[in-house]
């Protein structure tokens, strides 16, 4: 399903595209059913269900580290240098640590946890 760094990115960019809950209540969601713009979920929900959780299931292989800094970084734009404040590493290591998780995450790549170290 990814076989490029760029498609994990992409992919990592959209997870929380399409979700978007109007209302904390679940009684709006049957009671307003015709309405589509009542519905808590976005266009692509569905569709893109596939490409999140392989996306899940990727990201669940990753040490906490790796995790933390790609979410951090793709999915809410962190800035790096806030990043490597937050994990205790320098933002050289942050970029070291983005590639070679991204790596990890494409089909061709081996599966090793031990290369993020």
């Amino acid at each position: 399903m990814f076989f490029t760094s760029g498609e994990v990115i992409r992919a990592l960019a959209r997870f929380r595209d399409c979700y978007d809950p109007k209302s904390a209540s679940l009684m709006l969601v049957g009671a307003h059913a015709d309405d589509p713009h009542a519905e808590p979920f976005r266009q692509g929900f569905i569709s893109r269900f596939d490409e999140r959780s392989e996306l899940v299931r990727r990201l669940s292989k990753l040490d906490e580290r790796a995790r933390r800094l790609l979410l951090l970084w793709h999915v809410e734009a962190v800035p790096v240098a806030q990043i490597a404040r937050r994990l205790g590493i320098s933002r050289v290591h942050c970029y070291r640590v983005n590639r070679r998780a991204l790596e990890m995450m494409m089909d061709d790549a081996p599966a090793s946890a031990a290369a993020l170290a």
